[in-house]
């Protein structure tokens, strides 16, 4: 299912309902969308299985990978801060 921008959300969700579930993909693009993507998914009594724990703490179903800190110390070791901003030792 092609989803280009937050637009898509609606048609994507009505068109995979009859499915039977689905596996969202990692993207940037759904992240910041958790809460609708929930509330879209549970209007289509559509089970998701997200990518990150940030999609079940939004009330998503269940989720294959860690939360978001996972990576995020990584990045912040790359740019020379931890997750709070401050310089990292």
């Amino acid at each position: 299912m092609a989803v280009r921008d937050p637009g898509d959300f609606e048609r994507a969700f009505t068109e995979m309902r009859d499915a039977g579930a689905v596996v969202q993909l990692a993207d940037v693009l759904f992240t910041p969308y958790r809460k609708e993507m929930v509330e879209l998914a549970a209007r289509n009594q559509l089970p998701v299985m997200y990518t990150f724990r940030g999609f079940v703490d939004a009330g998503g179903l269940m989720a294959y990978g860690g939360g978001f800190a996972g990576p995020l110390p990584a990045c912040c070791h790359i740019r020379g801060q931890d997750p709070e901003g401050r310089q990292a030792g």
